[in-house]
């Protein structure tokens, strides 16, 4: 399904999404600050507020990806190290270089990165020893000197299939911003609904 989408993002894990039909208003506000999640769908005037965890996420945009690594994806990077990852090896695999994250009990991430202009290309999220996501990063181009993907495609494998095809129809690079701008606030008559 085609739907058009306005995104803001502030690395790393703050992020605000309206999505609407191709024809008409937008049907669905998300916003993810300070590990909070909230969500408003003017439908069912009904505002989500919760954890922002990947199983959260997964409720709406049907991927449960971790909300740090889909941020540094819109703009071609990798997430922070999180606690108990580190980066044990790096080596050439053709054209890219390969960087392996892991954790104590196996492989987290990895990242291929472009030798040719130093640009992430793919990545690969790992859990229990089994790939869960596939991100791919294509056509770069440069904004205010910065190179940004515009097209991301995203695979979940588990625990249900799903894909989510990012194209950037425009996109602007803006190094102020508010944190006024990821809040949502409960719209008059709403209904508040906790995930957790």
């Amino acid at each position: 399904m085609i739907q058009k989408a306005g995104i803001l993002m502030q690395a790393p894990n703050s992020l605000r999404i309206e999505i609407a039909p191709p024809i008409g208003l937008p049907n669905l506000f998300l916003s993810v600050k300070d590990g909070t999640i909230m969500l408003y769908v003017p439908p069912q005037k009904t505002l989500y507020v919760g954890r922002a965890t990947p199983a959260n996420l997964a409720q709406f945009l049907a991927l449960g990806i971790p909300v740090e690594q889909l941020a540094a994806s819109l703009i071609g990077k990798t997430a922070q190290l999180g606690k108990g990852e580190e980066l044990r090896d790096g080596f050439a695999d053709g054209e890219y270089l390969r960087l392996n994250i892991f954790w104590a009990n196996g492989k987290s991430r990895s990242h291929w990165i472009h030798t040719d202009g130093g640009y992430l290309s793919r990545s690969e999220i790992f859990a229990e020893g089994e790939i869960r996501y596939s991100i791919e990063l294509k056509d770069y181009r440069l904004i205010d000197k910065r190179a940004i993907p515009h097209l991301i495609e995203i695979i979940q494998f588990r625990p249900e299939e799903a894909r989510l095809r990012i194209e950037y129809l425009d996109a602007i690079l803006d190094e102020g911003g508010d944190a006024s701008d990821f809040r949502l606030d409960v719209p008059a008559g709403a209904k508040v609904v906790y995930l957790d």
